[in-house]
């Protein structure tokens, strides 16, 4: 079992794409793209360092669901032509209230995360216009299904998105905001799911979603505020990221391994200097993101700034 996960992790990793992949490497932040969001240099720095060594990898606790994404991973969007990225755009702006209802219809808020060949079987629409007996066609079934339930209740006709809605042209402003929201619900459910996973013990799930909307001083993990962009950890303001950081900080000491010492210092929020500040939020991005990977496999989805 053990030597299965650790193929299955070293399948994934992206580190390094062998010559002729096509494949991203997950733990660099994007930046030749004029719509992607702007990397946090702190946290894309954390990730970028982080020691991909796959025998590191926590495969004891590992599930096939693991390289999969509870929304559709923002690089899906950014790795595609222009006419496939307006028809993706386009399919999720029509089941985005669906993809949020699953949630919230959950009662544990344990929806299937799904692959990132399945979330492009979704958004590029036409499903049934395939070939029913291929492999990708069983893919794209399966994601139906998957979503099915909310999609029904809401009434939404997925299969019918790209044939009776032309895809729209997005200015790189729009993409970029959607984006960003996808950015921002992905990694806040992977940090749900890594401190699930591996922080204080005996607390349900409404305890650990109170303790992450505590930490990120959101009212709800789900729905994204406009103006939560420049705020909190978005923040330029060192002032205003600490407040934040000082939660997670907390949080972090629940969860095991060798806790940096930045996380284990106590001090009074007018103790702290900008020089402080950037220690800190060193140590929460380098902790999380490494924390991530041990027991995850993967890069982690990092949160990002708009201009």
């Amino acid at each position: 079992m053990a030597s299965s996960f650790l193929l299955i992790v070293d399948n994934h990793l992206g580190s390094q794409p062998k010559k002729g992949d096509p494949g991203r490497n997950k733990f660099q932040p994007v930046t030749d793209c004029a719509f992607a969001p702007i990397p946090i240099h702190t946290w894309s720095t954390a990730l970028a360092t982080v020691d991909q060594d796959p025998a590191r990898v926590q495969v004891q606790y590992l599930s096939p669901d693991d390289q999969k994404y509870i929304f559709p991973e923002p690089g899906i969007f950014i790795a595609t032509n222009e006419t496939r990225r307006n028809t993706y755009f386009t399919t999720w702006q029509a089941i985005e209230p669906a993809c949020i209802y699953r949630l919230l219809s959950s009662s544990s808020s344990t929806a299937h995360p799904l692959s990132n060949q399945e979330w492009r079987d979704i958004l590029i629409g036409d499903i049934p216009s395939r070939k029913s007996d291929s492999f990708s066609a069983r893919s794209r079934s399966r994601a139906q299904n998957l979503l099915g339930p909310a999609i029904n209740d809401l009434g939404i006709e997925i299969n019918d998105v790209s044939r009776t809605t032309a895809p729209t042209s997005f200015s790189n402003t729009e993409a970029q905001w959607m984006l960003w929201q996808l950015t921002e619900l992905n990694f806040r459910f992977e940090l749900l799911s890594l401190d699930r996973r591996i922080g204080l013990a005996g607390r349900s799930n409404v305890e650990c979603q109170d303790a992450l909307r505590d930490c990120l001083q959101v009212g709800s993990l789900l729905m994204i505020d406009p103006e939560h962009v420049r705020t909190g950890l978005y923040s330029e303001d060192w002032h205003s990221r600490l407040p934040s950081l000082l939660r997670l900080q907390t949080l972090m000491r629940g969860w095991p391994g060798v806790i940096p010492p930045a996380l284990l210092d106590e001090r009074s929020v007018e103790d702290y200097t900008e020089s402080d500040v950037f220690l800190l939020e060193d140590a929460v991005a380098r902790f999380y993101t490494d924390m991530f990977f041990c027991y995850f496999g993967r890069a982690a989805i990092i949160p990002a700034r708009l201009p």
